[in-house]
């Protein structure tokens, strides 16, 4: 049945109505993207001038201070067509330090544009009082889900447990990460930069935590999914901008450049990082003769082309995955869970052999891929029915087509091991790479320690495994620390 609400806009009135990207707005996000293509213009510039400069008297150096050193009314594809351009352009020809300037600016804008969204938002429904009544209300804020069952999505443990060995590994072992740990100068300015990134993700969640509780507070009593102003989950924020920043010139582009920001930053450093990968791990070991500068630098740029070129056109199979912020944490562990129970085979578990290592990453990487394809298709399928809070639509001040919908119920079967929350796939993969490692020693037999060089063990492990005889080694570390890692 439709809709009695007696009001004459309708809902694609309105959804017309909150397509107001202006010119001012344009403006904005074109400024943006400009500033980062001049940023990879610059650095591009100045690593040309110096290679000219030194006369290739340094010839390998310079390639690794190159490696490490829906609403707006656009069509989606063609704006992230024209996104991913300027980041593979940028990526290219600037290298590292192009893309940490471009990360400086882009999370400048980002985290300035959340703080805009939470001030004026919070501001026209009332107050913070009035958020907090809300979500009180309709259960958004409770008390931590203590539950074990592990099929739960969010509990207490999963975040902890599933979450902090995420973040751990993304934090650790990631090539992204290292990557930019080994762009500074020394061991302990790298510590420094990770305790800031801590301190300013643990930040930025929590303001991405704000809005999604600033968004239903907006929408309390007509929820946009229902009544179909948003198509999809991922719509609601930039909903939210249209709505409260629409009629102010240039702030919803500010704000929609916050969040292709946080895109660009991601992307520009998986480029880079794959980069590293393909010219270290594939390139080098392959090819017998040492490559020249210019050589490095055409391979480099080929591979960022290549790879954004790849990223732009599974655009159109992510679209159709679901939200964002569980395909990535449910994608990235398939091959993150295993590489994380690899190092630390490698480090607490030094008589395990490389054949064991092997055999124990094989296995993780099958397994986490069953857990992670068939939990999609369970979802897809609905087999998979998480529990949703309750909306409303007794405010709504438009028509909208108000069919009854049958409520979904999850299908009474028995749980298998793909229910699992996805917060745990990353532990679940590290857990069975190094226990099958370990157990795969019966096969292949047991490493002599003695043989290893102690810098690849876990520093409070050495005492254990080695007698103070060899405290020359000690100074080993101690130079590695200071010296080794000054680029």
């Amino acid at each position: 049945m439709n809709s009695t609400i007696v009001q004459t806009l309708s809902v694609q009135d309105i959804s017309e109505s909150l397509k107001g990207f202006g010119i001012a707005d344009y403006a904005v996000f074109s400024c943006m993207l400009v500033v980062c293509l001049v940023i990879g213009v610059f650095f591009g510039w100045k690593d040309h001038q110096r290679c000219r400069q030194q006369k290739m008297s340094r010839r390998n150096s310079e390639a690794l201070d190159y490696l490490v050193g829906g609403l707006s009314g656009i069509n989606v594809h063609f704006i992230t067509t024209v996104v991913c351009t300027v980041c593979i352009f940028y990526t290219g020809i600037g290298g590292i330090k192009a893309v940490v300037w471009t990360d400086v600016l882009q999370t400048i804008v980002m985290v300035g544009s959340l703080i805009l969204i939470m001030w004026k938002g919070t501001s026209d429904i009332g107050g913070i009082g009035v958020l907090i009544e809300r979500n009180l209300a309709s259960s958004r804020i409770e008390p931590p889900n203590f539950s074990l069952d592990p099929t739960e999505r969010v509990t207490f443990w999963t975040i902890i447990f599933g979450g902090g060995v995420f973040w751990i590994a993304k934090n650790s072992i990631h090539q992204m990460m290292v990557q930019r740990y080994l762009s500074l100068p020394s061991f302990r300015d790298a510590q420094r930069a990770l305790i800031i990134y801590t301190i300013g993700i643990i930040c930025i969640i929590s303001m991405c935590f704000y809005n999604g509780l600033l968004i239903y507070a907006t929408f309390h009593d007509c929820d946009p999914l229902t009544t179909k102003l948003a198509r999809a989950k991922d719509q609601l924020v930039p909903l939210l901008v249209m709505k409260v920043l629409g009629g102010y010139p240039g702030l919803a582009g500010l704000f929609i450049s916050g969040i292709f920001s946080a895109s660009l930053s991601s992307l520009s450093t998986g480029l880079n990082s794959l980069a590293a990968i393909v010219l270290e791990d594939f390139v080098k070991p392959l090819l017998k003769n040492q490559q020249t500068e210019r050589q490095t630098r055409y391979l480099m740029r080929g591979t960022v082309f290549f790879f954004g070129t790849v990223a732009l056109v599974l655009v159109t199979l992510v679209e159709k995955l679901g939200t964002v912020l569980q395909l990535s944490m449910s994608l990235v562990p398939i091959s993150l869970g295993p590489l994380l129970g690899i190092f630390l085979t490698g480090m607490l578990l030094p008589w395990v052999k490389p054949k064991s290592v092997l055999i124990g990453a094989a296995t993780g990487l099958l397994i986490m891929a069953y857990i992670v394809i068939r939990g999609q298709i369970a979802i897809a399928a609905k087999e998979i029915i998480y529990p949703v809070k309750p909306v409303s639509i007794e405010g709504c001040l438009y028509t909208f087509d108000n069919s009854t919908v049958m409520a979904q119920h999850p299908v009474s079967i028995e749980k298998s091991v793909h229910h699992v929350s996805f917060l745990y796939y990353t532990l679940i993969g590290a857990s069975v790479t190094s226990v099958s490692s370990l157990l795969s020693i019966f096969v292949c037999g047991r490493q002599d320690i003695s043989k290893l060089n102690p810098l690849l063990i876990a520093p409070f492990l050495r005492q254990y495994f080695y007698s103070p005889r060899h405290s020359n080694n000690v100074g080993v570390v101690h130079s590695f620390k200071e010296v080794d890692t000054k680029l």
